[in-house]
């Protein structure tokens, strides 16, 4: 039986897109185009502010009543970081902030790096399957 070799970036897709394909069922229009958006700025954001203020910001908009699209990005990459990282006593997004605020600065780049590789997967796919006016 042959195996298949999937890339680095073939792993993150397929992480991100089902992701997404799921938040189309669970949002309204207007919370769609603006995740979308979210997730077309996102990455700029993170490299500003670094991952732990990235991530505290999108927590603290998640609770308010008009971030949805917070919320649903926050725990899109909660998830997809317990899969990555394997790390299953991640349930939430308080445990995943939690776990990057204690990690040692080697793991820290690297996760940011990660975190950045899925952000860009979220751009990509959000720009694909969220239709909006323009599109």
């Amino acid at each position: 039986m042959e195996q298949i070799v999937t890339s680095t970036s073939q792993k993150y897709s397929n992480i991100v897109f089902p992701r997404i394909q799921k938040n189309l069922n669970k949002g309204s229009k207007d919370e769609l185009k603006q995740y979308k958006s979210l997730c077309k700025r996102s990455g700029g954001m993170l490299r500003t502010v670094g991952l732990i203020q990235y991530l505290a910001f999108v927590m603290a908009k998640s609770k308010d009543k008009k971030g949805k699209h917070y919320e649903m990005l926050l725990n899109d990459l909660t998830d997809e970081w317990k899969e990555l990282s394997g790390n299953n006593a991640i349930t939430n997004a308080n445990d995943f902030l939690d776990n990057v605020r204690a990690m040692m600065l080697s793991d820290y780049m690297q996760c940011t790096r990660r975190v950045l590789m899925l952000l860009q997967w979220h751009k990509r796919v959000a720009d694909i399957l969220i239709k909006s006016e323009d599109n």
